[in-house]
C-alpha cells in the first residue's frame, strides 16, 4: 500500500501556495464531457450517439513535490497531486488558478510553466493566475484579462501586455478571465468552441444540463460605478447612470482599520439626480435629514444601493 502524502509544515507567513476552489472548479466543466463521467448516465438523457462522442482524457494535479505533499485550497480542501513537475507528461490543456496574495511563484514553478505553454494546445488562467504566466514572460504582445480591481496593477506590471475589462477574452490559445466565478463563463465558451457548435453536440447537452454561465463579456450586466476615494483620487471604472464617491477605497487601507469596506461607515453617498449643477449628495446631511427619504425603491430599481 502506497504511502499517504503528508503535508509540510511551514509557520512562515504565505510560504505555502493557497489556491481558491472557484479558481479551479471550472476543470469539472471538462470533466463532465468525458467517458468516464458520461458513461453513467442513462440513455433518456444522454443517447448513445452523444455518447460515442465523449472525450476521453486524463487530468493531472500538478505541483512541484507532487503526490508527497498535498496541496492547499481554500474552505479547508486539500488535493493529493498525481504529478510532480518531473514526471508531468505533455499537457494538452493547462489551466491556472489564482494563488493567495504574499506568495511568490518560485524558478521551478515558472520553468513548468514556460514548458507547459511551448507544448501546450490551450493555456488557460482563472482570475488572478493571470500573475503566473505574466511572472513567466508570457504575456508580451498578448490581449489578457484578469480580476477588475487588479487590472491598473497588471497594466504596470505587464505594460506590454493588453489589458482589457473583459468577463474573458482569448488569444491564439490563450484564454484568460475575470476573478473566480467568471472562469465558468471562460470554460463554457472554451468547450462551446471545441466541443460544442450545435444543438446535438455534447457539449451543448451538457452545458445545458448544467446551467453553465454565459454572461456577457463586456460586464454590462456589472457596471462598476466611477468612484473617489477620500483623498480624492478618482478610481476609474465604467461608467453608470450615478455617480457614487466612497470616503475611503481599497487604495487606501491605512484609512479602514483593516483595510475591508465598511458600508456603513464608509458610504457610498449617491449624488442627488435633482440637485444643482454643483452636485448635491443624497444621504444624511448635516441637518439630519435624509434627502433620499421615499426614493428608495427608484433607487433599488436603478441597481443602486446606499446606507445611512
Amino acid at each position: 500500500m502506497a504511502q499517504r502524502p503528508t503535508i509540510q509544515e511551514d509557520d512562515t507567513k504565505h510560504a505555502v501556495r493557497i489556491t481558491e476552489v472557484l479558481d479551479v472548479a471550472p476543470i469539472d466543466m471538462i470533466y463532465s464531457l468525458g467517458k468516464d463521467f458520461i458513461s453513467t448516465f442513462p440513455d433518456a438523457l444522454v443517447p448513445p450517439s452523444l455518447k460515442a462522442r465523449a472525450i476521453d482524457f486524463k487530468i493531472h494535479w500538478v505541483s512541484e513535490t507532487g503526490e508527497t505533499t498535498y496541496s492547499q485550497l481554500t474552505s479547508g480542501l486539500r488535493i493529493a497531486p498525481t504529478d510532480t513537475f518531473e514526471t508531468c507528461p505533455p499537457l494538452d490543456i493547462v489551466l491556472i488558478g489564482a494563488h493567495n496574495f504574499g506568495y511568490t511563484p518560485n524558478d521551478s514553478e515558472l520553468r513548468f510553466v514556460r514548458k507547459s505553454w511551448e507544448m501546450s494546445s490551450a493555456f488557460l488562467t482563472i482570475c488572478a493566475g493571470v500573475e503566473v504566466p505574466l511572472q513567466a514572460g508570457l504575456l508580451e504582445g498578448k490581449t489578457v484579462t484578469g480580476p477588475r480591481f487588479l487590472l491598473n496593477e497588471l497594466r504596470r506590471n505587464g505594460p506590454k501586455s493588453n489589458w482589457v475589462e473583459k468577463r474573458w477574452v482569448r488569444d491564439g490559445k490563450l484564454w484568460t478571465s475575470g476573478a473566480l466565478l467568471n472562469g465558468a463563463d471562460l470554460m463554457h465558451n472554451f468547450t462551446s468552441y471545441y466541443w460544442g457548435g450545435g444543438d446535438d453536440t455534447i457539449g451543448a447537452l451538457i452545458s445545458k444540463m448544467g446551467g453553465w454561465p454565459n454572461r456577457d463579456v463586456e460586464y454590462k450586466d456589472v457596471p462598476w460605478k466611477d468612484r473617489a476615494c477620500h483623498t480624492g483620487n478618482p478610481v476609474q471604472q465604467s461608467a453608470s447612470q450615478h455617480d457614487v464617491v466612497l470616503k475611503t477605497c481599497q487604495a487606501c487601507p491605512e484609512s479602514m482599520g483593516d483595510g475591508d469596506l465598511d458600508w456603513g461607515t464608509h458610504g457610498p453617498l449617491m449624488r442627488d439626480d435633482k440637485g444643482e449643477e454643483d452636485g448635491q449628495w443624497g444621504g444624511d446631511d448635516d441637518d439630519g435629514d435624509d434627502d433620499n427619504e421615499g426614493e428608495g425603491e427608484k433607487e433599488e430599481e436603478d441597481g443602486v444601493y446606499f446606507e445611512e
